[in-house]
């Protein structure tokens, strides 16, 4: 017995000579979730930073965009290209774009395919 409870947390060895602590005393890196204390309530300043990145969540996906273009016409070596590909792809999807658009669009890996379409999003009117 450990502090008033029985311990059968050894190694499964019968008798154990390393008898583990009881699980309110066990520090694990999961059991720390487990205790935490409740996030504390956003500030209205919070809230507004919070509102308004999602107010402009399209126009910070369309720029990020451009310099996914840009960083491609100066990627030099396919590996680099790749990765800008996949972040493209992540940047259509964050834009809600469907998902036959997003495969035209990187069909082939053309840049400036994905240039075309970034100019038209970025100038088309705002609904």
């Amino acid at each position: 017995m450990v502090n008033g409870r029985p311990n059968d947390r050894g190694l499964g060895l019968g008798k154990s000579l390393y008898v583990l602590p009881p699980y309110e005393s066990c520090v694990t890196r999961h059991s720390i979730f487990r205790f935490a204390p409740a996030m504390p309530e956003r500030s209205s300043h919070q809230k507004k930073l919070i509102e308004r990145y999602y107010d402009q969540r399209d126009n910070i996906m369309l720029t990020k965009l451009q310099e996914i273009v840009t960083d491609l016409f100066l990627a030099d070596s396919d590996p680099k290209r790749d990765r800008l590909w996949k972040r493209a792809e992540k940047a259509l999807q964050n834009l809600k774009i469907p998902a036959e658009r997003i495969a035209q669009v990187t069909k082939g890996h053309k840049a400036e395919t994905l240039a075309r379409y970034v100019r038209d999003w970025k100038e088309a009117p705002k609904k």
